[in-house]
């Protein structure tokens, strides 16, 4: 019998210990969740995936010469929801959100 929580599998209702069905947010709705926890200072549910680079990015540090780009970039993200990308001198880079604009989305 199909749980009444409409779990992913049939089950027993009496001892079920099934995840819930979830449905697919949208790409609204993850950016919504993401600047939502990222003001708040909590941990996202959802972080970017790949990002647009919007100016030429320069690390900060004297002696690094790392830079980005402009363009389309995949990246990391920390569990709290901090931007990175591969830079010119293979390091990673850390983005500021001025700097960047989310293209894609994937669940933290």
């Amino acid at each position: 019998m199909m749980h009444p929580n409409n779990c992913q599998v049939a089950c027993n209702a009496d001892s079920c210990v099934c995840v819930p069905k979830r449905h697919q947010a949208t790409d609204e709705q993850m950016a919504l969740a993401y600047y939502r926890a990222v003001t708040l200072k909590l941990r996202p549910e959802f972080v970017p995936e790949t990002v647009k680079i919007l100016q030429e990015v320069r690390s900060s540090l004297p002696f690094s010469r790392a830079a980005v780009y402009p363009g389309v970039a995949g990246c990391s993200c920390n569990p709290w929801g901090a931007v990175t990308v591969k830079a010119s001198d293979k390091s990673m880079l850390g983005l500021l959100p001025a700097e960047y604009e989310p293209l894609t989305w994937r669940a933290a």
